[in-house]
């Protein structure tokens, strides 16, 4: 809300910026407001208050649509796709702009804070560092942005083995600069992989990296550092990609499957239904409750107990980091797609790849799907209204694809997920 309100009043600065956006042959479907608030986003999580005239020469990996660099005393080095010359530093301007507006407000964000914090160790020595701690593990590091992470590295007091970060590139969704070199942090010759994986079935494991594979070139990681996948022993059924009439029909399969192939209390404590669209699980929370099901909503906040006999909703933003039995992804529809020409032809309220982001940057939902894919152990399920979302393509052999109206039509005493 706060950048909106910035962005309004600010609009005759952005206005050239907005309209070299709108032009340019690489940012079709591209918000241009939401992708300049990305790239302050990208700014922030890049260089401390003080080294921000680096964004000027910086390459901006992961980002599709190029901004010139400044060369000083040379000014643009070159001109693309009718940007200003000095897009960057109008962009650096209207990020400190935009921060004095939310502190005015008292208005903070996570990056905000980072921004705080990062500050505040450069007006010390590591050696006056009020904690002591001799080693910081960090968890999911491929979300942890440049100067996130050289604040972590000025935290630890210990020279030797005193960081730990364990993280898994194809999983890297968040519009953030990341470069451990500029975060002074080398781990050359001291990091390892964990190359084989044990959650998921060789059928699950090859659907979902089939995404990974299609859109890595463009994604803001360096080449050859996502690791192909290596399978584990343990095999399944393929996934099922499932086409359904109607947004109502998802939720009715859904239901559907729920009620007669997961009876036991237990097992469906091991279920969990994904989607972006926070509708369809409200719907489908409201239907399951209908049938007697108990519903458990996920978020990070969220605290439970694993046994309890519960299928759980969760938002895409919000499942990594679980893993269940059984997992249905829905929504994953093409948001272009309409069922008819016309008046109330085109009725879907969103898919992936999400409104607003150029194609060269689908890469993010692409990994976030795969995500997504990757949380089931034994059983995935994969639903999309109309027509499959482009992201999907084609997947072929490595998954079984069907009709919910097949399934929901057929008798009972035929129906398997084999």
């Amino acid at each position: 809300m706060s950048w909106i309100d910035f962005a309004e009043k600010y609009q005759d600065a952005l206005e050239p910026i907005v309209q070299a956006i709108e032009q340019d042959d690489r940012s079709a479907g591209c918000d241009p407001l939401q992708y300049i608030r990305e790239e302050l986003v990208w700014i922030r999580s890049g260089w401390g208050l003080n080294e921000r005239s680096l964004y000027d020469v910086a390459n901006r990996e992961g980002r599709a649509i190029p901004f010139p660099k400044i060369i000083p005393n040379l000014g643009s080095q070159e001109v693309r796709g009718g940007l200003p010359p000095d897009t960057r530093s109008r962009l650096r301007e209207a990020l400190l702009d935009f921060e004095d507006y939310m502190q005015v407000g008292q208005v903070f964000d996570i990056d905000g804070v980072s921004v705080l914090a990062h500050s505040a160790i450069r007006q010390f020595s590591p050696s006056k560092n009020p904690e002591n701690y001799r080693c910081v593990l960090v968890d999911e590091c491929q979300d942890i942005s440049t100067i996130e992470l050289e604040i972590l590295n000025w935290i630890v007091t210990n020279p030797v083995d005193g960081l730990f970060v364990c993280g898994d590139l194809a999983q890297k969704v968040f519009p953030k600069h990341h470069n451990n070199v500029d975060a002074k942090v080398n781990f050359q010759g001291r990091g390892f992989k964990l190359e084989e994986n044990f959650r998921n079935t060789r059928e699950i494991l090859a659907a979902a990296h089939a995404l990974v594979d299609r859109f890595k070139m463009d994604a803001a990681v360096e080449r050859g550092t996502i690791l192909d996948p290596d399978f584990a022993v343990r095999s399944g059924p393929r996934p099922h990609l499932v086409e359904c009439d109607s947004r109502s029909q998802q939720v009715e399969y859904v239901c559907t499957m729920v009620r007669e192939l997961f009876s036991d209390p237990i097992e469906r404590s091991q279920i969990c239904v994904v989607s972006h669209d926070d509708l369809t699980l409200s719907d489908l929370a409201s239907r399951l409750e209908i049938d007697q099901i108990p519903v458990l909503r996920l978020s990070p906040k969220a605290s439970f107990a694993t046994d309890q006999p519960a299928v759980r909703l969760c938002h895409l933003e919000d499942v990594k980091g679980f893993e269940f039995k059984t997992v249905f992804v829905l929504d994953v529809s093409d948001p272009k797609r309409k069922r008819s020409a016309g008046i109330g032809g085109d009725i879907l309220r969103e898919g992936l790849p999400t409104a607003g982001v150029p194609w060269g940057e689908r890469w993010r939902d692409a990994f976030r799907l795969y995500v997504a894919m990757s949380r089931a152990r034994e059983s995935l399920f994969v639903c999309y209204v109309y027509n499959r979302s482009p992201l999907i393509g084609d997947l072929g052999d490595l998954i079984v694809e069907e009709r919910a109206s097949d399934w929901l039509d057929a008798p009972k005493a035929s129906q398997s997920i084999s």
